[in-house]
């Protein structure tokens, strides 16, 4: 059940609000659709209702607010628009990150693929999806989670009749299980064939709340609307011929109702009848035309419609079935009667649903009765109950590992590094000469591909890790996964923990992975002594002890670029924070530190040693030393400098956010 209670857009300087004083209450069982033209204030509303928009008023889910539900995705399912997908990324491997936010099994992907008929486009990349199927996925991510609650906004928006009327079996498929179903929509006829409640809107503001029956009998009422420039006069005409009986009527009375300066309504009288007075006292007509009635839509009619047992043979032949859906109360099941006529199409024009507007007539003819029962569209079938199962700490890493590695451009970024790590490092062992001038052990520049720090200020490594973790926050801010719409994403702390966690373990493997192809292809072409004579001088450590500094520097720059793209919700702000650090941060420490940092830190492991009374294991202090040395280089300090900046200050916005 959902239960809004003033909800009250802010508004703009000196602009009403969009949505004023809105209260409504959408009952379990039955689909309520908010209904008024374009403008009027449903998005508002709909966002309000879900707290993505600021207001006053709040609504209730089952009797809690949206911010005190405790697992959104698995109570309340969302459909507001497009899928806010990555294009690149393929239907399942969207669904199953969706399915690791919500800490559902990954087997609940399939079922709601195979509800909303997209079994065979698993595999079909998003930037090719067209609106119907964007839809279609846009619901399967909506009842993953298997929810009680369904709001959609504009579901039918440009959807074509087949794509609408599919939709609205699934919708009241779902009603018909109990659950509540809110939706919005501009087309008066739409809202009588899908809704058991309508509540019309107009400026923000809640006009009508009546049952489906009522909303058709007044809105829907067929009648004639005239524009002409002389409204009143002709308003004047039609009244009194209409009490004259000169004006030919349709129903029991002919009422005018002006509703503007230059518009009239004529109830209970006939088009023509109309537009013959208006001839007769000379009033000009701008438009005459007949409202109110519901849409024919198109239908696809289901196999089991298409083809009727034939009397004589019991063999099944083509028909038409002239479908008439009948529900005798809201949130009923619904029936369908076929006449079997010669089809040559698969679809037919259904007309309105009487029980919409009126209560139909029932068959009486046992023939007609037992056709109706074996005719009869079976419901949309919906995906199975899941079991109440809390997300583990493990689902956001998962989710994280899911969303970088569902695309192809981080697979592009490491191949990339890679390929650029081992060109260098052949380029070291070539130029030999190069080398003489490293900074860095021989060795560890040439399986790092680092070989030439006065042209590179960064290992590749490093700098790939650090695109990769702009990229982590960057895109999860263009296309939002745990946030509906094209919205803000919250920023949690489970989830950066995820991030920094998964973005360290990248620049840690890729750290690995260049040094282990780098030393095997270079052992291969150039022989492993090539190798081997590269000893190590300085910090008196082998290469592979020295190889942490470097993964250290690229985990590191992975956070710097991860934490100014998640403050700033810009890819570009983690890249241009990567490119300062061994730009302006490196300068900067050099100036500030007039002293050089490696010798005050010489004496740390003597300290450690008087400090524990004995002296250190002699592999425990090489590690140290080498942790010291490269902590006490301009880069790997400037690199901290920035780390320890951006994380007090996401500390700080993510407090203060939890504060409000």
């Amino acid at each position: 059940m959902i239960q809004a209670i003033g909800l009250t857009s802010t508004p703009r300087r000196r602009q009403r609000p969009t949505v004023d004083d809105l209260t409504f209450e959408a009952r379990p069982g039955a689909v309520t659709v908010l209904c008024g033209p374009e403008g009027a204030g449903k998005t508002s509303a709909v966002e309000l209702m879900l707290q993505l928009r600021a207001g006053r008023g709040v609504a209730l889910f089952r009797g809690r607010p949206m911010h005190r539900v405790p697992q959104p995705a698995r109570e309340i399912g969302i459909l507001l628009g497009e899928v806010p997908g990555h294009p690149d990324r393929t239907a399942k491997g969207y669904l199953r990150m969706m399915a690791a936010v919500a800490g559902v099994p990954g087997g609940r992907v399939e079922d709601v693929l195979a509800v909303v008929d997209l079994e065979g486009m698993a595999r079909q990349r998003l930037g090719a999806f067209s609106r119907g199927m964007n839809r279609r996925l846009g619901v399967a991510a909506a009842l993953l989670g298997d929810p009680h609650t369904l709001v959609v906004d504009e579901p039918t928006a440009g959807l074509p009749p087949r794509e609408a009327s599919w939709l609205h079996g699934i919708l009241r498929g779902f009603a018909e299980q109990g659950g509540t179903v809110f939706a919005t929509t501009d087309d008066p006829g739409e809202a009588a064939a899908l809704a058991d409640r309508v509540l019309t809107l107009q400026d923000g503001r809640l006009l009508g709340d009546e049952n489906v029956s009522e909303f058709a009998q007044t809105r829907l009422r067929p009648h004639i609307v005239v524009l002409s420039p002389d409204a009143e006069r002709l308003a004047g005409i039609l009244v009194t011929e209409a009490e004259a009986g000169q004006l030919a009527s349709v129903g029991d009375h002919v009422e005018v109702v002006r509703e503007s300066e230059n518009r009239l309504s004529v109830y209970g009288a006939s088009c023509a009848s109309v537009g013959d007075a208006a001839f007769r006292a000379g009033v000009l007509v701008h438009r005459l035309a007949v409202e109110g009635r519901l849409p024919r839509k198109e239908q696809a009619v289901p196999e089991h419609l298409l083809r009727i047992p034939d009397p004589a043979t019991g063999a099944r032949r083509p028909s038409l079935p002239e479908v008439t859906i009948e529900t005798r109360s809201p949130g009923a099941p619904r029936r369908a009667v076929a006449t079997a006529m010669p089809l040559p199409t698969s679809t037919v024009k259904s007309l309105p649903h009487p029980a919409r507007i009126g209560p139909g007539p029932e068959p009486v003819d046992a023939e007609c009765e037992a056709r109706e029962e074996e005719a009869a569209e079976p419901p949309s079938p919906l995906p199975p109950k899941l079991r109440t199962v809390r997300p583990g700490p493990v689902a956001p890493v998962r989710y994280e590992l899911l969303r970088m590695f569902g695309v192809r451009m981080p697979w592009l970024i490491v191949a990339a590094t890679v390929l650029v790590s081992l060109a260098l490092g052949a380029g070291a062992v070539t130029f030999d000469e190069g080398l003489r001038t490293n900074p860095l052990p021989p060795l560890v520049s040439v399986v790092t591909g680092w070989a030439a720090p006065a042209y590179l200020l960064l290992p590749p490594t490093a700098i790939a890790a650090g695109i990769l973790g702009a990229l982590s926050f960057g895109q999860e801010f263009r296309f939002p996964s745990v946030a509906p719409q094209h919205l803000p994403v919250p920023r949690k702390l489970g989830l950066s923990a995820a991030k920094l966690l998964v973005s360290a373990a990248v620049a840690i493997g890729l750290t690995l992975v260049v040094a282990i192809v780098n030393a095997s292809v270079l052992s291969a072409c150039y022989g492993l002594g090539i190798l081997e004579k590269r000893t190590p001088v300085e910090a008196g450590a082998p290469w592979y002890v020295q190889l942490p500094g470097v993964a250290a520097l690229a985990v590191g720059c992975a956070w710097v670029g991860l934490l100014a793209a998640g403050l700033a919700r810009r890819t570009a702000a983690g890249l241009l924070a990567l490119a300062a650090v061994p730009l302006a941060a490196t300068a900067a420490v050099r100036n500030v530190f007039g002293v050089d940092p490696l010798a005050a830190l010489v004496s740390v492991p003597q300290q450690v040693e008087r400090w524990t009374e004995g002296p250190l294991p002699a592999g425990l202090e090489r590690w140290v030393g080498v942790l010291l040395h490269v902590a006490a280089q301009p880069l790997g300090q400037a690199v901290a400098l920035a780390l320890t900046a951006l994380l007090c200050i996401y500390a700080l916005t993510v407090l203060r956010t939890r504060a409000r």
